[in-house]
């Protein structure tokens, strides 16, 4: 055990590139997560492995890492994923209490379904949401 606790799980980016299997790297901080800053992680850092995205291909985690407080226990929800070969939207769908320090595992995944939002999309989605609110 170190401090902060270091955590990993699955395939590492090394495996990944030695198996050629094609994935996608996902980094987050935890310096933005109210939990993080409310109990004061001097140091918290989450890397995802995802499988790259594909026509009605689910995409999947397959391995990380996180160094964290508590790291052992925050990582626990991404074993399960892992292991039971569920998509990066079983996360991203969850609703987690808040606040609480596992919702970093959703944010990042967040984090990155958010970034393949075209301008486009997202004006269409503004202009619904105005019609309907």
């Amino acid at each position: 055990f170190t401090d902060p606790e270091l955590a990993t799980f699955g395939l590492s980016e090394k495996h990944l590139k030695e198996r050629n299997i094609s994935y996608e790297r996902l980094e987050q901080n935890f310096e933005d997560d109210d939990r993080a800053v409310t109990d004061n992680y001097r140091y918290a850092k989450t890397i995802l492995f995802i499988s790259s995205k594909g026509f009605l291909k689910k995409q999947k985690i397959l391995g990380g890492t996180m160094v964290a407080l508590n790291a052992g226990e925050l990582i626990q929800e991404l074993i399960l994923a892992n292991t039971n070969g569920l998509s990066i939207n079983a996360l991203f769908n969850k609703i987690y209490p808040y606040p609480v320090a596992s919702r970093i595992n959703q944010k990042v995944i967040v984090d990155y379904k958010s970034k393949g939002l075209t301008s486009f999309i997202k004006k269409l989605l503004h202009f619904t949401y105005k019609i309907f609110s």
